[in-house]
């Protein structure tokens, strides 16, 4: 499984759900998001949202993000 970084749709919320992978300097068009986990990180005490995301190449990532 490849992770990547996400570029996000920001609407009236904030980030919500990613657009776009950010891999190897590419940005490349994610056509699905599978599933969506929120789980609290116990050494950060941050929250991080794993998206498992299907992209236009056909590759399924996961994208994390930590808020």
């Amino acid at each position: 499984m490849v992770r990547a970084k996400g570029e996000f749709y920001s609407g009236y919320k904030g980030g919500e759900t990613p657009r776009f992978a950010i891999i190897e300097g590419r940005r490349i068009a994610v056509t699905e998001v599978i599933r969506r986990t929120r789980a609290l990180d116990p050494r950060t005490g941050k929250i991080k949202d794993t998206y498992r995301c299907r992209l236009d190449d056909g590759r399924v990532i996961d994208i994390i993000e930590e808020s």
